[in-house]
């Protein structure tokens, strides 16, 4: 079968080559069924949607008569003399992407990558480098990304002025909109035959002048940008695009650290194809493995490279570690030192580990004991008016209280179910609970981070 190296494609192959065979492939990985990363590109939809409507006069390309047809409608689109288009195709070669929105107008092109990564907008326009004026790595996937796009709106039309940007989501920014959220309807698609997912199809069903007075995005140029990386751009396009070129090709990627959170390490099981287990062979088999370490690549400090020498030479057990090798860069024991040595040694041992200073801690409590659970949610679209994208709303609150000692656990809890701003309600409900008496604890600093945003929020 033909290959394209689509955008996903080339921007899946800059984090590792190989993935580039597994995903043609079809491997199992473990964002196949990521209900979080699907609801978190909702959101990311909704984002795009209201770029969208600045530009009413766009007209969109779409994605279902195949890419070869979808590139013959945008050049065909393109030969206006002035043209927006939504979801325009570019496919030089096998290189294919679909561009947000391209705005042409004669010899000058907008090539515009709609991300709803926020920014501060008061912090422009240097968004995107350091103090030093060097390029945050955070950004690079969302730059190379735009700099793919313009490689190949250059490769169509050479002799065009072309200036990328990035639209994204201003945090500076408040909506006056109540129930913005709301306002955006996505509905599902029916995937055709080899489709994991397709993207929804989302309207805005509110006031869309209002929505294009009283926006939150921010477009910002990145022409410095998308030219500094172009060569490097340039180079892996190349190779990636030769390796899918007739029969499909594996380029062989270096095994290390960076395969921690490989998404084609899945414990396949039943005979399905395991991407990691192709990559490290036996080493994969390892248990327990050195990749199972609290922060495995900071062992031995954070440029100590210590697995990847491990690896190379063949040991990729826990035990392959030395005690002595847990340490800081400078040489010291730091915490997160501390707690791999504490978990290589009762690892190696097989037991369980109980801090010296826990017992102290359990008798030290004071009755009623209260457990405490938050939900909260922070979406680049906001709830409510006034609020600032992906500003927390606390939505539900769960509490198991033990009175006395030996006494069975008693639950409560409080959830949002009116369709208005809950924070306040939120704490106030929970203070009334607890109580000012006892004992709170909470297994991480979700708890404490979430009421400490709700009091700025109170005094703003």
């Amino acid at each position: 079968m033909p290959y394209h190296l689509s955008k996903s494609d080339f921007k899946v192959a800059r984090t590792c080559p190989t993935k580039l065979y597994y995903k043609n492939l079809a491997y199992p990985s473990k964002q196949d069924d990521n209900e979080y990363l699907r609801f978190l590109a909702d959101g990311g939809y909704m984002v795009e949607t209201m770029a969208k409507l600045l530009h009413p006069e766009g007209v969109e390309i779409g994605f279902d008569m195949g890419p070869e047809h979808s590139a013959s409608e945008t050049m065909r689109a393109l030969q206006m003399e002035n043209v927006t288009l939504f979801e325009a195709t570019l496919l030089s070669g096998i290189k294919l992407a679909r561009v947000d929105i391209l705005r042409k107008r004669g010899n000058q092109f907008d090539l515009i990558e709609v991300k709803s990564k926020s920014v501060n907008g008061t912090q422009g326009p240097a968004f995107f480098r350091t103090k030093k004026g060097q390029i945050i790595t955070d950004w690079i996937p969302y730059l190379e990304d735009v700099a793919y796009q313009t490689l190949l709106l250059r490769e169509l039309f050479p002799n065009a002025a072309i200036t990328p940007f990035l639209q994204l989501v201003d945090r500076s920014q408040t909506t006056d909109i109540d129930c913005i959220f709301s306002q955006f309807e996505l509905n599902s698609r029916q995937a055709s035959s080899g489709q994991k997912f397709v993207r929804p199809q989302v309207r805005f069903l509110g006031n869309v002048e209002q929505l294009r007075q009283k926006h939150f995005l921010i477009q910002v140029d990145v022409s410095a940008e998308v030219n500094e990386m172009m060569p490097t751009v340039i180079e892996s396009a190349d190779r990636f695009a030769t390796s899918l070129q007739g029969q499909l090709r594996r380029i062989n990627g270096p095994i290390g650290v960076h395969c921690l959170n490989c998404e084609y390490r899945t414990a396949a099981t039943n005979g399905d194809r395991d991407g990691f287990r192709e990559c490290w062979g036996p080493l994969a088999d390892e248990n327990p493995h050195i990749l199972d370490y609290y922060h495995a690549s900071e062992l031995g400090g954070r440029t100590n490279g210590l697995v990847n020498a491990l690896v190379r030479r063949g040991r990729a057990r826990l035990s392959d570690v030395e005690e002595g090798n847990l340490v800081k860069s400078d040489g010291t024991v730091g915490a997160n030192a501390q707690r791999q040595r504490i978990q290589r040694k009762y690892t190696l041992l097989d037991k369980e580990y109980f801090g010296p200073e826990l017992l102290d801690v359990i008798l030290g409590v004071t009755y009623p004991l209260h457990f405490i659970d938050f939900e909260t949610s922070r979406l680049a679209v906001p709830y409510h008016a006034c609020m600032r994208p992906y500003e927390q709303v606390a939505f539900q609150w769960s509490c198991h209280t033990i009175l006395q000692k030996g006494a069975v656990p008693s639950h409560s809890q409080w959830i949002n179910l009116r369709n208005a701003y809950p924070n306040f309600e939120f704490v106030g409900t929970l203070k009334e609970q607890l109580g000012d008496a006892g004992t709170i604890l909470i297994w991480s600093k979700h708890e404490r981070t979430a009421l400490k945003e709700i009091a700025e929020q109170m005094v703003r």
